[in-house]
């Protein structure tokens, strides 16, 4: 039952209304919920989606509901949720959920996003559209602090830069004490609960034992500032890539770098290894400044427009601001969502894990990775094999030549997998925690 006064607004409806304006706010609120316990949030995402999907009734019957809960929701002296109640837009959305579902869906979202109160994306933190429970109710206390700001006309959605304030009061939110008690921190609470639901899933695809879990948790719960200044000094040649674009160059016929570009990183880097009998002809013959120039295009921090190639306002914005591009770089290698980047996932998993006082051999690595890919991808209808999988932590290991992350190749010796330096295994480590605190993908 609903709350003492929701059951006195709802004595004073007629009959006619009185069943589907009960039926409507018993699924809104909790168990003895009240007026206050209402948010915005949850009445759009009711009327806008819940209502005219999940409600097996004719769509009459949802256009009557949807008024019948903006009475109630009036006698609760709540004239901003009833007038939403009877918006056009809602009732123009219930009827096109029928009629055209893939209109409907985007139109949700737009309403959704233009309304103010949904909290937004920040580079603190990416929502999940898989959320847990943790994280739900954080999503729900900031759209509170944000409805609080559109009551109070701090916050008015439509006006110039209001995504910008929207913005930081979901960042002064999530940084702020969490209302649950359980962290100093909001945003400590949900990135711990994402950590915990991560690794539970990691070690139910891969079988990793309890002191390996341990350790890989131990280490990256302790990274710190000092860790990322490094790693973040360790992308210098991404840096002077981005600096060498700069307002744009021209990319030859098949796409790839201009030759005087290719030569100006050998001569800065010494990457082409094959020198005095054979010469530097393009950017394949660098498979460091390849993996740069990927690497710029998969985190946006370059824009291709035909053969030209200019930085964008990210690269831009990373090239001032040295976090930006230890971000932008680190979970552009490390991308769950996509083959090569799962696979970084896992070499860097396997190479964090493994003891330094023993040889871990290259088979060993390819079987560490075969564990963490085979779960989530398939050749085909047909299971990975080891040798599905060998070479596929190629960008990882290409990006460790390129930054230094891993130790010099012992020569003549081909069976031993890469060895991490101090600021290879933080390079790791630190996309390794970019992975466990992000969205949970939905595979």
């Amino acid at each position: 039952m609903t709350g003492e006064a929701v059951e006195r607004a709802l004595r004073e409806l007629p009959d006619a209304t009185r069943d589907d304006a009960r039926a409507a706010i018993e699924w809104l609120l909790p168990e003895g919920g009240d007026w206050g316990d209402l948010l915005q949030l949850t009445l759009q995402g009711f009327l806008w989606y819940s209502l005219p999907m999940k409600w097996l009734t004719d769509r009459v019957r949802l256009h009557e509901v949807a008024w019948a809960l903006g009475d109630l929701l009036e006698l609760g002296r709540s004239e901003r949720h009833a007038g939403l109640c009877r918006s056009t837009a809602t009732h123009e959305l219930i009827s096109r959920w029928e009629t055209d579902p893939e209109t409907a869906r985007v139109q949700f979202r737009t309403l959704m996003v233009d309304s103010g109160v949904d909290p937004p994306d920040t580079t603190l933190l990416t929502w999940g559209h898989l959320q847990g429970m943790t994280e739900h109710a954080a999503c729900l206390h900031v759209s509170a602090a944000l409805e609080a700001a559109v009551v109070d006309g701090s916050l008015v959605p439509g006006r110039r830069g209001w995504r910008s304030v929207a913005t930081s009061v979901t960042e002064r939110t999530l940084n702020g004490p969490d209302p649950y008690g359980e962290r100093p921190c909001l945003l400590d609470a949900v990135e711990e609960e994402r950590c915990r639901d991560w690794l539970s899933d990691l070690r139910r695809r891969t079988g990793m034992s309890d002191d390996a879990a341990a350790a890989l948790m131990a280490s990256v719960v302790s990274s710190s500032d000092d860790d990322v200044d490094a790693v973040g000094a360790s992308l210098e040649p991404l840096a002077w890539f981005l600096r060498q674009i700069g307002d744009g160059v021209t990319m030859t016929e098949a796409g790839y770098l201009p030759r005087r570009l290719v030569l100006d990183a050998d001569e800065r880097y010494d990457w082409f290894g094959l020198k005095p009998k054979f010469t530097v002809r393009g950017e394949r013959d660098l498979p460091e400044l390849m993996l740069i120039h990927r690497l710029a295009r998969d985190a946006r921090l370059v824009t291709p427009r035909r053969r030209r190639l200019t930085v964008s306002a990210r690269g831009r914005e990373a090239l001032a601001d040295e976090r930006s591009l230890l971000r932008a770089a680190v979970t552009g290698l490390l991308d769950p969502t996509t083959w090569a980047g799962d696979a970084a996932v896992g070499v860097a998993i396997a190479l964090v894990c493994a003891d330094p006082t023993q040889r871990f051999t290259s088979a060993a690595l390819d079987a560490a990775l075969h564990r963490h890919l085979r779960a989530r991808w398939r050749r085909g209808a047909e299971e990975l094999t080891v040798d599905d999988v060998r070479g596929a932590g190629w960008p990882l290991r290409t990006a460790g030549r390129t930054f230094g992350w891993f130790a010099p190749a012992e020569r003549g010796v081909w069976d031993l997998a890469p060895r991490l330096t101090d600021v290879g295994r933080q390079a790791c480590v630190l996309g390794i925690r970019a992975v466990a605190c992000g969205p949970r993908p939905a595979w």
